[in-house]
């Protein structure tokens, strides 16, 4: 970011999108926002077998507790990052041929924990049940912004009766708690791709104590068809539907990388030519009076 702002590059990228409002205000530079790895999502992990997740109510509870388009303003995101409730193909995203993710309702979140016997019943804004809190701790991953996006989703739960601690860490070993099953949340990156799902998530371990034979059945069919192919599309509108009812992960937003980039470089554009290291044979550099 410095060498940006004292001209020695005319380009960076990965840049936390907590300086946007600045760089957007400076007339040097352009801001574009690229969707490169688009089978990447920012999500938090439910171990669906834990006493607080093990009923599918309640994970859509907290789904619909997070006002997920006001978390990208907050985080200076476009509105128009990709929003969805389970995994993907490219040709669904390239094609829009997405559903509409779950609204943010706080009264239905509400409504479905107090269905699933979570009530506050001692008054303290705090539900429980069979006398415990519903309190849990999330390990979050040092990713961009991730705090921030943390810090959000806690505030937003503290609204609904639930208390979630924060607990920080290198990406690196929440994603392995997530392999091992060693969480109660983890909120860090989730891959729509049947490799991972199969190696990772989904697979025969069940590391999310999510058991659904169906959906295992489904990610094997989906590595054994081409990738760019009605078939693969079909197996994810199957994997989406039962995604969407059951919520084993709640996704937040897709991955977005932020590039700014000096005025001069012409050719770039969001979101799908905006990253100039993969495009740089159709740029060009034009100085302005």
């Amino acid at each position: 970011l410095n060498d940006l702002l004292s001209g020695n590059v005319d380009a960076i990228m990965e840049t936390n999108p907590i300086h946007i409002p600045k760089l957007a205000a400076d007339p040097r530079f352009r801001v574009y926002h690229s969707y490169s790895a688009w089978w990447i999502q920012r999500a938090i992990y439910w171990q669906n077998d834990h006493p607080l997740f093990c009923d599918f109510r309640v994970r859509q509870a907290l789904t619909h507790a997070i006002d997920r388009r006001e978390l990208l303003r907050v985080l200076n995101l476009p509105e128009t990052i990709t929003i969805v409730d389970g995994p993907y193909s490219r040709r669904q995203l390239l094609r829009s041929r997405l559903p509409d993710p779950l609204p943010y309702d706080p009264e239905r979140a509400r409504t479905l924990l107090e269905a699933a016997d979570w009530r506050d019943r001692n008054g303290d804004g705090i539900r429980d049940r069979d006398g415990r809190e519903f309190r849990f701790t999330t390990l979050v991953g040092s990713l961009p912004f991730n705090k921030e996006v943390a810090v959000y989703i806690q505030d937003k739960f503290r609204r609904v009766g639930i208390i979630m601690n924060i607990q920080m860490m290198p990406n690196i070993n929440v994603l392995a708690k997530v392999k091992e099953g060693q969480f109660e949340a983890a909120l860090t990156v989730f891959v729509s791709h049947d490799i991972w799902l199969k190696r990772f998530h989904f697979g025969e371990r069940y590391p999310l104590g999510y058991k659904n034979t169906r959906v295992v059945e489904l990610i094997e069919q989906a590595s054994a068809v081409l990738a760019e192919s009605d078939a693969k599309d079909q197996i994810y509108v199957q994997l989406m539907e039962i995604f969407r009812e059951d919520l084993p992960v709640t996704f937040l937003f897709q991955r977005v990388r932020t590039i700014f980039a000096h005025r001069r470089i012409k050719g770039l554009s969001s979101p799908w030519q905006a990253d100039p290291l993969w495009y740089m044979e159709y740029l060009w550099l034009e100085d302005e009076d």
